[in-house]
């Protein structure tokens, strides 16, 4: 048997897995859509800064067609978060509306933001405005009162009446009205980053390997938006293959490492493309009859694996999956019985695969 033995790749999957994330707020979507990235940046940092002060963690997706209520819930799930805002801009206003679910995922609600006439403050007023709704839609739904952030303290949001351009008379004294009472602000709550898969796999490819069944496992990070990071381990994939009075048990298993991106094709549907390197092994234990001595042994080979996917809603955290990967291995590792090679790697080595997936 020849190949190299590749050892430092399994240890790459596990630092770039477990790596600690830098905020475990709860996310907030911004879906952006009526304009051009650079017309829309004004709103979109504004908002942005608001709901970070407000303990939120902030991803964002510009989308070409102007969203209603449901697309809007379609790309929250698609991202697994529990609330988003979607912003339009327009010649004469900005406008939009927030979408929140409960933390049983079993109630959810939609109420838009009051429109803001285009002018120099409309960024600064919408984006208080959606963010006061969020955090009233969000205690609506049952969210308990955090502590506020220390980031909301520091700074005084701007007054919305001197946006319109309200004023006092020169003349009169001003007016200290009592402070209204700051809305309650949704908790932060448990990262929706994370994602662990199971199934079955069938392994196989030509090379006169055996074809079998396996276990798989994966566990996926969030690395932004649709990008997800996965190590996924398959195996053992149990086989043998024979000449003359000679045999040789065989058993596969593979690591990847890989990035992933999905979009949504319906509202309980995800399709998904992958792909990723990692390590394939062979292992062989041989047996033959007297004066021939049977050997173990294993090879180690590089791997680079492809391919494509869904994934069937069937409840906001819960999911089936299916996909289809072909995979390539350098060194081919091969099985030598007497001298002669008798099954290679196959080339490509194809990969099909059933499981589920929940998603935290």
């Amino acid at each position: 048997m020849s190949g190299s033995r590749v050892w430092w790749l399994p240890l790459a999957f596990a630092l770039v897995l477990l790596c600690p994330r830098s905020s475990a707020a709860q996310t907030v979507v911004l879906v952006m859509a009526g304009g051009s990235a650079t017309e829309l940046a004004p709103v979109e940092q504004q908002l942005r800064a608001e709901l970070l002060a407000s303990g939120f963690a902030v991803t964002s997706v510009q989308v070409p067609n102007l969203p209603d209520s449901q697309s809007l819930e379609q790309t929250a799930a698609g991202m697994v978060t529990k609330a988003a805002i979607a912003v339009i801009r327009s010649d004469t206003a900005l406008s939009g509306f927030v979408w929140a679910v409960d933390q049983k995922g079993e109630r959810t609600l939609v109420r838009p933001v009051r429109p803001v006439a285009v002018s120099e403050d409309a960024a600064s007023v919408f984006a208080i405005r959606a963010t006061e709704l969020l955090n009233a839609v969000l205690v609506e739904l049952g969210w308990p009162k955090p502590q506020p952030s220390a980031a909301s303290e520091a700074v005084a949001p701007p007054v919305e009446a001197e946006a319109a351009g309200a004023s006092q008379a020169p003349d009169e004294p001003p007016q200290n009205p009592p402070p209204a009472p700051e809305p309650e602000r949704a908790p932060p709550a448990a990262p929706t980053d994370w994602a662990l898969s199971a199934g079955v796999a069938v392994i196989g490819g030509p090379g006169g390997l055996s074809v079998g069944p396996t276990a798989t496992l994966g566990l996926s990070r969030r690395l932004g938006g649709p990008w997800w990071a996965e190590g996924m381990l398959a195996g053992p994939v149990l086989g043998e293959v024979r000449q003359g009075g000679s045999r040789a048990a065989t058993d596969q298993a593979l690591g990847v490492l890989r990035l992933s991106w999905g979009w949504l094709l319906a509202r309980w549907m995800e399709t998904f493309a992958a792909a990723g390197v990692g390590v394939h092994r062979l292992g062989v234990a041989g047996e033959a009859d007297a004066p021939l001595v049977g050997q173990r042994d294993e090879v180690w080979s590089a791997i680079g694996l492809a391919g494509v996917g869904a994934r069937l809603r069937v409840g906001r955290s819960w999911a089936v999956t299916l996909e289809g990967d072909a995979a390539w291995t350098e060194p081919r590792s091969r099985v030598v019985i007497v001298g002669s090679t008798v099954a290679r790697t196959g080339r490509p080595l194809l990969l099909g695969a059933v499981g589920v997936r929940y998603a935290w």
